[in-house]
């Protein structure tokens, strides 16, 4: 999906990748961007993935992904949302890679994976990720930040629950945690 010019509307539509083998490659890839207005990165309009549900193989498929924005360059997912979206049963459900700026997320829920949430190092990597209202349960990780250069994330008003290893796990980068609700579970 190419972010600057791409929209993904569905009503509870269900994309169905539960016979996904592939050990690596994501079902999902929102990339850019084809245009963004003479190199602007920051430039892409405001497209959106809404009312989505995108199963999974299972976390025992090591190495596959729901959902993941990159890019190269500066032509990255930039100023995408994901509203209303379900992202489950998937080893990694999302992952914030390279060239990954300004991304929203509003009302979703990534549940039943190894790592519901990563974003990855990279010298270029996403800043200004914002999580809001979501739901991150029952997986082994919610999110997994690992961005050690200017990545920021935040997360406000969401929930963690049913976490078995680490709520949050940073490494570097920003991180603003803002009125969560974490609930039991195994950390």
């Amino acid at each position: 999906i190419d972010a600057s010019i791409c929209t993904l509307v569905g009503y509870a539509a269900l994309l169905d990748f539960s016979s996904f083998v592939a050990s690596t490659g994501a079902a999902i890839t929102v990339t850019g961007a084809a245009i963004n207005y003479a190199g602007n990165p920051y430039f892409n309009g405001v497209n959106v993935m809404q009312g989505l549900k995108i199963k999974g193989p299972g976390d025992a498929v090591a190495g596959n992904t729901g959902v993941l924005f990159t890019g190269a360059g500066l032509l990255g997912s930039n100023d995408y949302a994901m509203r209303d979206c379900e992202v489950f049963s998937f080893d990694s459900g999302i992952i914030l890679g390279d060239v990954a700026y300004h991304l929203l997320f509003d009302h979703c829920s990534v549940f039943l994976c190894s790592v519901a949430v990563t974003a990855q190092l990279f010298s270029n990597a996403g800043a200004r990720n914002v999580f809001h209202r979501c739901s991150i349960f029952n997986s082994d990780y919610g999110f997994a930040l690992y961005n050690r250069s200017s990545g920021s994330t935040d997360i406000t008003d969401c929930v963690i629950a049913g976490i078995s290893l680490v709520c949050i796990l940073i490494e570097g980068g920003h991180l603003s945690v803002t009125n969560c609700d974490f609930e039991s579970g195994g950390s």
